[in-house]
């Protein structure tokens, strides 16, 4: 049996008096101080129980300090903010609220379980926001001095676009700290407002940029074409594999969608469970669709596949596991008795997964030459310790080569009429590789720039996986798909956890040295708040069930067998 625990209904009575650390001097000027009164009792709730507090009131007997006739008592306060709940409540809520990512409902569930503690839903919901502004900010605090041990700045932006109406989230981080340096919700994003917002990083932080690391937007371009000629700015190596990468994968997912259609429509997989086939020394006929049930699931099998990014097409991987399948299903078939029903029935499927194969060979051709070529770019885009002459040299050459099997397949390409599109499943593959000479040349000029930098950073991918990670913090809080109001809101508060040390936070510390902060910070979480809220490869599988079929339906022993295939 579970036995809750109560928590107490009387206080304990505590009257704080004058520290006695300060002996009886003003905390400013080192004046005497004199008593005037006790202040009025306030309950708080504290985890363990409950207090009733009065302070002990002093004042300054200084005419000239600014304590003068001021009641001020300057011991440690036991609440937060002036509020009803200690400041453990508030640490015990951020463990929960910040470190393990719960939402107020579960946590107001855990206070009254675990504590007993007399508190609402809006009360923890108010503290959850509390210990989130307060925790930023202290990150925030923690940037400034990182950055200022620092003699430059490497800037990295990019935007999140949340889903439906609301405004996108800029970030904006040093790549040599791992900081970041401010985060923009803009209405509209042009260079000029670009502009104004790295000149503010300027005036906050005071050190000189050495370089820009982005992806290819236009207003990021115009920018700092415009205002920052003389700065390197380097087109984010991930961005270009990225685009070279996603052409390939919607062209190789049509084998995946064609293959996959094709398993599913095979008889075996949609016969009615009323359909009766006779079996080999078994008294009544058996449904078909069970029977075949254990070969069914394992060529579904096959095509179960997923891209691993730059390394592997699930369609490529799903054609190669049928082809396989394919030869061994034929050898077996072959053993078996021609003029039965079965035997039909699993010539017709055969014949099925054949057909389906040769629909898509050409294109399957097509998709493996795109992938080779794709890994050579990649091996020499990322290869280590490479002089950046040699790197480019080496580009070069693959590209050119692209070039020349672009013209084999279509002689009437033109490369200087090419133009940018978006990935799609209809283009065909010479247009993808004219596609990829086009973005060579495009990313040409900046891809290397990180050449001039202390620390070879190339890339920015550091933003989206951030950028991801919040979203699912929001999805997993929320337990909705659609998260953007989220983002508008908090989206800012949630990068800067995803970026800071583990050890920055400690909870104590935060509630304690920025409680003179927190109404201000209130005030801007519930300013966003409310502007949001206005807008609403796998290897083949051995068992192969169908050996096992083939058993039971004719009696054969294929161990026998097995001597004479090889």
């Amino acid at each position: 049996m579970v036995h809750r625990r109560i928590y107490p209904k009387i206080p304990e009575k505590i009257t704080q008096k004058y520290p006695i650390e300060l002996k009886g001097k003003c905390p400013l000027c080192n004046w005497d101080v004199e008593f005037l009164y006790n202040s009025a009792p306030k309950l708080i709730y504290q985890l363990s129980k409950p207090i009733e507090i009065r302070y002990d009131l002093y004042s300054c007997t200084n005419s000239d300090c600014l304590l003068h006739n001021q009641a001020f008592n300057p011991s440690l306060r036991l609440d937060y903010s002036q509020r009803s709940y200690g400041k453990d409540v508030l640490e015990c809520i951020g463990e929960y609220s910040i470190q393990e990512g719960m939402k107020p409902k579960d946590i107001l569930t855990i206070l009254r379980r675990e504590y007993d503690l007399p508190i609402s839903l809006s009360t923890v919901a108010c503290m959850c926001n509390d210990i989130l502004v307060l925790t930023t900010h202290h990150i925030d605090q923690n940037t400034y001095k990182i950055i200022g041990q620092q003699d430059y700045i490497l800037v990295a932006f990019d935007g999140q676009e949340p889903d439906g109406d609301h405004l996108p989230l800029w970030n904006f981080t040093d790549l040599i700290s791992g900081r970041v340096l401010m985060t923009k919700y803009f209405e509209r994003v042009d260079y000029h407002v670009l502009h104004e917002a790295i000149e503010e990083i300027i005036v906050n932080y005071r050190k000189p940029i050495i370089g820009f690391v982005s992806d290819k937007q236009g207003p990021i371009r115009k920018c700092l074409e415009t205002f920052y000629p003389e700065i390197p700015h380097q087109y984010c190596t991930f961005h270009f594999s990225n685009n070279l990468w996603n052409h390939l994968e919607k062209y190789a997912n049509t084998i995946q969608n064609h293959l996959l259609k094709t398993v599913k429509g095979l008889y075996i997989h949609k016969v009615s469970t009323d359909i009766k086939i006779k079996v080999l020394n078994e008294p009544e006929p058996v449904s078909l669709k069970q029977l075949c049930a254990p070969l069914d699931k394992e060529i579904q099998k096959l095509v179960k596949n997923q891209n691993l990014k730059f390394e592997k097409l699930r369609g490529i991987t799903s054609f190669d596991k049928i082809k396989l399948y394919i030869e061994e299903f034929r050898y077996y078939i072959a053993q078996i008795p021609v003029d039965d029903r079965f035997s039909k029935i699993m010539g017709k499927t055969l014949t099925d997964l054949e057909s389906g194969c040769f629909q898509v060979e050409q294109r399957y051709k097509h998709a493996k030459e795109g992938l080779t070529w794709f890994k050579s770019i990649h091996t020499v885009l990322w290869k280590e310790n490479l002089e950046k002459d040699i790197r480019i040299r080496e580009l070069d050459n693959i590209f050119t080569a692209i070039k020349q099997r672009t013209l084999e397949i279509n002689s009437n390409f033109k490369q200087q009429e090419a133009k940018s599109f978006l990935p799609s499943s209809k283009t065909p593959f010479w247009k993808i590789l004219g596609e990829w000479n086009r973005l060579w040349r495009s990313y040409k000029p900046k891809l290397f720039e990180y050449y001039e930098f202390p620390q070879e950073i190339r890339s920015n991918v550091q933003m989206e996986q951030k950028f991801s990670c919040e979203v699912q913090r929001f999805r997993s809080q929320s337990g909705k798909k659609h998260v953007g109001q989220m983002i508008e809101s908090r989206g800012a508060y949630i990068l800067r956890l995803e970026y800071c040390r583990e050890e920055e936070i400690n909870f104590k510390e935060i509630i304690e040295n920025y409680k003179e902060h927190l109404k201000g910070l209130q005030e801007m979480l519930q300013q966003r708040i409310h502007i949001s809220s206005k807008r609403r490869i796998i290897e083949l599988d051995g068992t192969q069930k169908f050996i096992d079929l083939l058993q039971r339906m004719y009696n054969l022993d294929f161990t026998k067998m097995e001597g004479k295939k090889h």
